[in-house]
């Protein structure tokens, strides 16, 4: 990989210094080491060009010469029509709005946070933890993956402060509603980053448990391996563990892969392994992997990955992200019986977890995957206990130095998550037929059409998630 290691950035709009780390955030740019751009700003809303969905923000905007503004985020209503969530995960994703930016001619990207993110997670917390360094995996000697353009990112108030106006809200909630607002004020900026590049080697380190009759085919558990490292200090402290995100995770998943050798039968398919790296810096390990995989990809029948495991508190229901747009909801069902939990949908969808994670990478490729994560349940059947534990450690330790193993935790406090995902594998690994997208949903529609293979075959309606274990 190619690693970018920030030393100086500004950004100017309008005569308006920006301080990096307090009103912007921006990172070292791996494709240059330094970029030095006096352009206008060109507002283009979302800068999402879906013209498949009749929305297209870049419709008649001339990007040439000029840094584009966004939001984060995507619009919650599309030709007078609500946006379901899943849709509104797909369009959220950063990256394919970039490629259509940079093609359209745009030289950066001004983005503003997402106001409905900043509602649970404000800037001010987010971009403390944001990291300054950039990465890209390299092909021949060049970065080949996302960002294809340096980028800094500002919060709506900040906008308004270089408007001179409160106009950001009134932009945002035009876009939600599927609209295109104009912001015609002229505003021109100068950006400059400057940063160290150097070749690194950053290591996915993958195996293989052999299955029986349906060896050829595979199950993929993954997790990722990578932190954010040394850092700014806080409270004097700056190595940032990262215990639970994601050390625990792979904790989990070699746990996993140890119950499944243990079994006096394999598997009827076999069973992957993937500890990635990269995935803080925008899931570059497991977007390699599926890009550079180390056997055929339309072996690898469903991904399960594993990013974070709760040990503070006693489990009683869990999650599976993404179950509910494939097959895979019923292995999901049926693996929370066994374990004896409740099956719980997404708590929180407006944070679109699903394309934040490993996962997301497998699901490009047209592979059904899942996120799981440990729900909020306590044993009555209550939510608020749990949810605020779960809240006070994203508020206070994710991304933190302060991720590390806490007094408060209990290790056996995680079985029940780990049952749930080596049932919900070994359930895939030995049905009769791999998963399968269900008929016309928008993830299997994500997938490149190569890689679709048998993955886009109909299936029956889905499962109920909410169901009790027997």
């Amino acid at each position: 990989m190619r690693e970018a290691t920030l030393v100086t950035a500004s950004l100017t709009v309008n005569g308006v210094a920006l301080e990096p780390g307090r009103d912007v955030a921006i990172r070292g740019y791996p494709r240059d080491g330094n970029i030095d751009i006096d352009q206008p700003l060109v507002f283009v809303g979302y800068g999402i060009h879906r013209p498949d969905l009749g929305y297209d923000d870049l419709e008649g905007v001339q990007l040439h010469g000029a840094i584009a503004v966004i939001f984060t985020g995507a619009p919650r209503t599309l030709n007078g029509k609500p946006v379901d969530d899943a849709l509104h995960a797909v369009l959220a994703d950063t990256a394919p709005r970039y490629r259509a930016l940079r093609d359209r001619g745009a030289t950066a990207v001004l983005g503003i946070y997402d106001p409905v993110r900043a509602e649970r997670m404000p800037f001010a917390k987010i971009i403390k933890k944001m990291p300054t360094t950039g990465l890209a995996w390299m092909v021949d000697g060049a970065p080949a993956s996302d960002p294809v353009l340096p980028s800094a990112a500002i919060d709506a108030a900040t906008f308004d402060r270089l408007a001179g106006a409160q106009v950001a809200h009134a932009l945002w909630e035009q876009l939600d509603r599927g609209e295109h607002p104009r912001f015609d004020q002229p505003l021109k900026a100068s950006l400059r980053i400057t940063s160290t590049l150097r070749d690194i080697t950053a290591r996915n380190v993958v195996a293989m448990l052999p299955g029986g009759d349906l060896h050829d085919e595979i199950v993929a558990y993954s997790a990722h391996h990578d932190h954010l490292g040394i850092g700014a200090p806080v409270n004097g402290d700056h190595i940032y563990n990262g215990a639970l995100d994601n050390a625990i995770g792979v904790a989990a998943m070699l746990e996993i892969a140890r119950g499944l050798k243990a079994l006096s039968h394999p598997p009827r398919r076999s069973v992957l392994f993937i500890a990635v790296t990269g995935e803080e810096k925008g899931l570059l390990g497991s977007e390699y992997f599926v890009e550079h995989p180390t056997l055929p990809i339309e072996r690898i029948v469903a991904n399960i990955n594993i990013d974070g495991v709760h040990p503070s508190y006693q489990v009683f229901d869990v999650e599976a992200l993404g179950a509910e747009h494939s097959s895979l909801q019923r292995e999901a069902l049926a693996a929370a019986r066994a374990a004896g939990l409740n099956l719980s949908p997404d708590r929180d969808p407006a944070q679109v977890h699903f394309i934040r994670s490993d996962q997301y990478s497998f699901v490009k490729r047209g592979i059904p995957a899942v996120h799981t994560a440990a729900g909020v349940m306590d044993e009555h059947g209550g939510l608020a206990t749990n949810r605020a534990l779960q809240d006070a450690w994203e508020s206070e330790r994710y991304h933190q130095p302060s991720d590390e193993w806490q007094p408060g935790y209990h290790a056996e406090w995680t079985l029940p998550e780990m049952k749930f995902e080596l049932m919900m594998g070994l359930a895939v690994a030995d049905a009769d037929t791999r998963p399968t997208w269900n008929a016309r949903d928008v993830f299997g529609d994500v997938a490149k059409p190569a890689a679709r293979g048998d993955s886009r075959q109909p299936v029956s309606p889905p499962v109920d998630a909410s169901a009790k274990p027997r």
